[in-house]
């Protein structure tokens, strides 16, 4: 019951191998943020009718149907567990 898909900037699925901002949608996706409408509305997006999650990762299906990582859409690294926002 998931589905992941790489979108472009107007969250329009993209084709295989095309890179784009890795998201998953389906039934196991959250509802949101507690008690932040703002970030819930930039993470959470609807896809093909389904509640989806951008995950802030960049990625491509290659042609082995696996998933590439290619870093991030923003400035955000993981250091020692943690996010952090480089400046």
């Amino acid at each position: 019951n998931v589905q992941i898909y790489m979108i472009n900037e107007n969250h329009k699925i993209l084709p295989a191998c095309a890179p784009g901002e890795l998201v998953i949608a389906g039934a196991g996706v959250g509802r949101g943020y507690v008690n932040k409408p703002e970030m819930t509305a930039e993470k959470y997006i609807s896809i093909n009718g389904r509640r989806a999650y951008r995950s802030g990762d960049l990625a491509r299906w290659n042609f082995n149907g696996e998933i590439e990582f290619h870093g991030r859409i923003d400035d955000q690294v993981k250091l020692r567990g943690l996010r952090v926002e480089l400046g």
